[in-house]
């Protein structure tokens, strides 16, 4: 399978209320940051330190974004602009222990943000953009 890192700016966006399927599974070590949204396959977002890599993705619609932790800490992949933001976390709030992974498919359209709650004073922050 060709394997392509997608890297895009990231913006400042509002929460939509996406349809979400996930589960949790332990990571490869052999895998990498991969995107390709052509083929509807797994998109990989790394947990570097207190940084999501890359912190914003584009993908289609039914498309999965495994988030996997290689950072020798825990953290969460948690849906909003932030812990105060109204209904953060209620689309998902999965933890992600060390050497582990969460996998999401995001099946409706819009944008979006996601934070980790323990490292949310650091910045860290995320976005997925979701297109037809």
């Amino acid at each position: 399978m060709k394997k392509a890192m997608l890297v895009l700016v990231m913006a400042m966006v509002s929460s939509c209320g996406p349809d979400l399927q996930g589960s949790a599974d332990e990571m490869g070590s052999d895998e990498l940051a991969t995107a390709s949204d052509e083929l509807g396959a797994a998109v990989v977002v790394r947990i570097v330190g207190t940084t999501f890599v890359p912190a914003s993705v584009r993908v289609k619609k039914g498309t999965t974004v495994k988030f996997m932790n290689v950072s020798p800490m825990a953290h969460t992949v948690t849906s909003g602009a932030g812990s105060s933001a109204p209904g953060a976390g209620s689309a998902f709030d999965a933890p992600v222990a060390a050497g582990k992974s969460v996998s999401l498919k995001f099946n409706t359209v819009g944008t979006v943000p996601y934070f980790c709650r323990p490292h949310e004073p650091m910045g860290m922050k995320g976005v997925v953009v979701v297109t037809p």
